[in-house]
């Protein structure tokens, strides 16, 4: 009788922890991807430091986004070397900054955002892009700028934006040689 009482016990101690830890109500891997994303397009350069010492139209930040039949990669780098890639369908690499060579080429990406900004126009809507499309968000105290264009025309370098595009895949290269993505 003890035996089978602790049973009990120990199913319905189980059950409790089923339906107060159950997996469903965690945040799915879109509502975390659409989390991190909008934070990264509205959190102040200022208050975390990052544009401390510049002037309030420089760019302390960059996001690239590529659009794919399959959802989108959404690359961000700040001006302190942080860098990190979320995937729309869940996953990612957080933080880059850990590693040299990402941390320069954030930074190296950051800084050829801000000779582009005169190319780009101010917003406040940030919608994702469609499959071939890359869209670049460049952050500032004064506003978000943003660009949009075709994927083929960036890569074969008959977009003025060629150069901002090839400086973000070099921060995914660096993700690459690191062995942080594969």
């Amino acid at each position: 009788m003890l035996y089978l009482t602790i049973a009990v016990v120990a199913l319905l101690v189980m059950a409790t922890l089923v339906v107060l830890y159950r997996p469903w109500r965690c945040k799915s891997k879109k509502a975390m991807y659409s989390e991190l994303r909008m934070q990264a397009l509205t959190f102040s350069g200022r208050a975390s430091g990052l544009s401390h010492g510049v002037q309030s139209s420089q760019a302390w930040g960059v996001m690239m986004e590529l659009g794919s039949s399959v959802g989108v990669a959404t690359l961000i780098s700040l001006s302190d070397g942080s860098a990190s890639l979320y995937y729309s369908n869940g996953g990612g690499v957080i933080g880059g900054i850990a590693h040299e060579s990402i941390r320069n080429a954030a930074k190296q990406f950051v800084s050829v955002a801000g000779q582009y900004q005169s190319k780009m126009s101010t917003t406040t809507t940030f919608p994702l892009p469609a499959a071939g499309r890359v869209v670049f968000y460049v952050r500032t105290d004064s506003g978000v700028l943003t660009a949009e264009a075709g994927e083929n025309e960036l890569g074969e370098r008959r977009h003025v934006l060629s150069p901002l595009f090839y400086a973000g895949h070099g921060v995914i290269t660096a993700f690459r040689t690191t062995g942080l993505i594969g």
